[in-house]
């Protein structure tokens, strides 16, 4: 084949074509052209969408450009999601060294899974399936969750991990949909609560401040935070976390439960959440459909990871860490629980320290550091 002879008239009309092009006259032509089919586009597009209404207008076109508009209370909602987010795991004790947080030795929290199928799961698996379900019943009521376990099993943690991460759970509410705004988490404690004399909607107004909400000033000056939080309980909106009822005296526990279960009764589409250690758990939460969740000790892969995460001095280190607690079976059974876990490493992490070779050495069981549990 004569090569040559096929290429000549592809490079000719190749030429013509580029000195088409480039001509004024073709290249105002192809822009203009180009500007009124996009002219005639969205004028047929408004035409076909302004008997329905221009509605949805904005939100099209925020989702176009990839921004969304907020109003003054999702904005303080905003920042209030991200102050919290900040003090979440910014949790210290006597046990933590010098400039370390909680953040920076956290690790997947486990739970057994409720329900007669038995086994072992991540905490935010299971519960977005828990939010989950209420969805498909029209006259569900929301969640209520008892996060139950052993001093230093972690369950003031797991809570801090929900209030960290719960905006994003389904609301069981009536109307909840994609348009919905999220959940907003409120944490604080039992105690808390007994302070505010049991009056939930009060314990929730100080617990949002605390942490930071600040919404705009409504007529004449006046604080709107009591009537929104009055409205969100009724709205669904607000995702209560109450931490530690063990830790109120046997009396006020008893008045604890008692209001909570008023307050589950007159907010029937809020969500709660509590912890509880399992010795001072009574099912206290009257509504048949609470669900516990039991916290799981520490697997195997948890402690290497945990232990990981630390901060040793030289010449301490995680992997000589984890060959004493392969070698001593006392130390394995300390690790599996979080809090122990975390004095462990602290003890070896002193300088000339050596583990003890037995438990009773360590002078610790379960009941150490309970006010962190």
């Amino acid at each position: 084949m004569d090569w040559m002879a096929w290429w000549q008239p592809v490079a000719g009309w190749y030429a013509d074509a580029r000195a088409w092009l480039d001509r004024p006259d073709v290249a105002v032509a192809f822009w203009t052209g180009l500007v009124y089919t996009l002219l005639a586009m969205l004028i047929g597009w408004l035409l076909r969408n302004i008997p329905r209404g221009l509605g949805r207008f904005p939100t099209l076109l925020g989702t176009l450009i990839g921004q969304r508009r907020t109003g003054p209370l999702e904005t303080a909602l905003a920042a209030y999601r991200k102050r919290l987010r900040a003090r979440t795991f910014e949790l210290r004790h006597a046990w933590m060294k010098d400039g370390q947080t909680l953040g920076e030795i956290m690790v997947p929290i486990s739970v057994a899974v409720p329900g007669d199928g038995g086994g072992i799961e991540n905490l935010p698996a299971v519960l977005t399936q828990l939010f989950a379900a209420p969805r498909a019943a029209a006259q569900a009521t929301a969640p209520r969750i008892a996060i139950v376990g052993d001093p230093g099993s972690g369950k003031s943690v797991a809570l801090r991990l929900i209030a960290r991460d719960g905006w994003d759970l389904p609301s069981s509410a009536p109307g909840a949909g994609p348009e919905r705004p999220g959940l907003v988490p409120v944490l604080f404690s039992f105690a808390d609560l007994r302070d505010a004399g049991l009056d939930l909607p009060k314990a929730l107004v100080s617990a949002l401040r605390r942490h930071g909400l600040v919404l705009p000033p409504g007529a004449a000056g006046t604080d709107p935070l009591p009537d929104w939080v009055a409205a969100a309980l009724a709205a669904g909106r607000l995702l209560v976390l109450i931490d530690a009822l063990d830790e109120l005296d046997l009396a006020d526990r008893a008045r604890a439960a008692s209001a909570l279960n008023a307050a589950i009764g007159t907010w029937p589409h809020a969500p709660f959440v509590i912890t509880c250690r399992t010795a001072a758990w009574q099912d206290q939460v009257q509504d048949p459909r609470c669900i516990r969740i039991d916290m799981a000790p520490f697997h195997p892969a948890a402690i290497r990871q945990f232990v990981g995460r630390w901060r040793f001095a030289p010449p301490k280190s995680a992997g000589e860490l984890l060959r004493v607690i392969a070698r001593q079976p006392h130390v394995a059974d300390l690790a599996r629980n979080p809090l122990m876990l975390t004095i462990v490493c602290y003890l070896y992490d002193q300088p000339k320290y050596r583990l003890p070779d037995n438990r009773a050495q360590f002078g610790l069981d379960h009941k150490s550091g309970q006010d962190l549990a």
